[in-house]
């Protein structure tokens, strides 16, 4: 993964600039809550794609197991597209370590461990809803909403990658996965995740609601039996 029209940087968390959650067992010990604390502080970054994610190395301190355990989890129960590798760091989208401690936090046994696992979700959960966060994601809004510009132009092609007909005034680059659905925003800016259509192609592949590449691309082998057909 990866996009050079949007370079991913990370962004430290830091005290102060998300809302720690309410610690729910008065009988768990505050040094323990706080070792969470200092796991988010020094784990948790944000991408400049707007994704949360959190270092594999504080993983354990999250799901509340050994670093044995916890790897053996992240390795057996978080799959691989939730991973990636930024400057170095083995990381794991948060959403999944939320998952994951949703399940976790349900089949425990221990009052205690339950909820320090609640209260790591919930801080995870209240670093995405940071205003630290937001305001990354509208930064990456405003670049966005620039940068597609410019994709009707990143194509080398002079047909209508669809209907194969020559490109007509006013065509557009149609995202292969639709956007609203598929909202990975370095996929949004790759030139190689649509194709160029034109504006009377684009109109069917919304009213036909073709969502996905294998939608689109079974229109596509329609069309060429159509015109097999004539």
């Amino acid at each position: 993964m990866g996009n050079k029209k949007l370079p991913v940087t990370l962004k430290d968390v830091s005290a102060g600039l998300y809302q720690k959650p309410e610690q729910k067992n008065e009988l768990v010990d505050g040094s323990q809550y706080e070792s969470v604390d200092s796991a988010v502080e020094s784990g948790v970054k944000i991408g400049t794609n707007g994704v949360e994610y959190v270092d594999e190395k504080v993983a354990s301190k999250f799901l509340q197991e050994n670093k044995g355990d916890a790897q053996y989890l992240v390795d057996t129960l978080i799959a691989d597209r939730h991973k990636r590798s930024i400057a170095g760091k083995s990381l794991i989208h948060s959403s999944a370590i939320v998952g994951l401690l949703d399940e976790r936090a349900q089949e425990t046994r221990s009052a205690s461990k339950q909820a320090l696992q609640q209260y790591a979700r919930d801080s995870l959960i209240n670093v995405g809803d940071s205003d630290q966060a937001q305001k990354i994601r509208r930064d990456l809004d405003d670049f966005n909403s620039k940068e597609q510009k410019k994709l009707r132009t990143s194509r080398d092609s002079e047909v209508d990658e669809v209907t194969g007909e020559p490109l007509e005034k006013g065509y557009a680059f149609h995202h292969e996965n639709q956007k609203s659905l598929h909202t990975d925003p370095e996929q949004a800016l790759d030139p190689e995740a649509g194709v160029l259509v034109n504006d009377s192609t684009h109109k069917e592949i919304h009213k036909r609601k073709l969502r996905d590449k294998k939608a689109l691309e079974e229109y596509k082998r329609e069309l060429e039996g159509e015109k097999k057909e004539t």
